[in-house]
């Protein structure tokens, strides 16, 4: 389903997120376990991109490299997410607060842009103003019902398009949550993760504007329209898809509670980069 794909949503605007979070080892009530391949379009092989774990209203997204090993870990839980980063053996933590730092590390870029903005030729200037002002007035993207239906991995979906002024942005195939293995509990941890991302985005309107933050919402809202869980998902340029996430399995699984929390001896980092919290 690509969990990483509601984060990236937020981290596009945003920047890097993160986790600080150690639990302990006891057992929770069954979970989902779900296997997805990458591939890219048309001719591309599909390989195995990402394992998906969700219980109890939790979810870990692992990034696996091409020998399967996970190489950054997304975790939510408790209405925060974190971003575990395995290489450089660090966690960052996003919610309210790490995005109104964010929101307002952009807002002063962008007065520092327009700064060097105000040195360039008039000519120059004016184009780089434009460019500007469009990126910042983009248009929402809205997503409807693509009147068709597949199959992905055995399990029945149907198609829904994003679109962004009629131009096709996203295709998902979504699965109706009895369709699948957990579905239910899978939705519900889905809509708890978008309910907390839009909050914390809700903390930027003040330095990105509402246009900004509406925005990322709207890259969202498959969830509440679809009602279902995406199992399938390829992105379009031009008009032709050019990537698709696909699952490939979906096993239930009963999970350690230590399955959601940090890796031992990991130090927390800052949600915008460099250094690190002192705990």
């Amino acid at each position: 389903m690509r969990i990483g794909h509601l984060i990236a949503a937020t981290t596009v605007a945003v920047g890097s997120i993160a986790i600080p979070w150690v639990a302990g080892s006891g057992v929770a009530h069954a979970g989902a376990v779900i296997q997805q391949t990458m591939k890219s379009l048309p001719d591309g092989k599909p390989r195995d991109e990402e394992t998906v774990y969700v219980q109890g209203g939790m979810i870990r997204s692992d990034r696996l490299d091409d020998r399967g090993h996970p190489t950054s870990l997304s975790i939510f839980r408790d209405g925060v997410m974190w971003e575990v980063s395995i290489a450089q053996r660090t966690y960052r933590k996003f919610d309210k607060q790490a995005a109104q730092q964010a929101g307002q590390q952009m807002q002063a870029m962008r007065e520092q842009m327009k700064q060097q903005l105000a040195n360039l030729p008039p000519e120059r200037r004016a184009a780089m103003e434009k460019a500007m002002g469009a990126a910042e007035a983009a248009p929402p993207i809205t997503w409807t019902d693509g009147g068709r239906t597949e199959r992905v991995a055995g399990f029945a979906c149907e198609i829904w398009q994003g679109k962004k002024q009629d131009k096709l942005e996203y295709e998902y195939c979504i699965a109706r949550p009895g369709d699948v293995p957990d579905g239910d509990e899978i939705y519900a941890a889905l809509r708890q993760m978008e309910t907390s991302l839009k909050d914390a985005l809700s903390g930027m309107q003040g330095v990105m504007g509402a246009t900004a933050v509406r925005n990322m919402y709207s890259v969202l809202s498959w969830t509440e329209r679809a009602k279902g869980y995406p199992i399938l998902r390829r992105e379009f340029a031009g008009g032709k898809p050019y990537q698709e996430r696909a699952v490939k399995s979906i096993e239930t699984a009963t999970l350690p509670a230590d399955k959601f929390a940090i890796p031992q001896g990991f130090r927390e980092v800052s949600p915008m980069g460099g250094g690190h919290n002192e705990e």
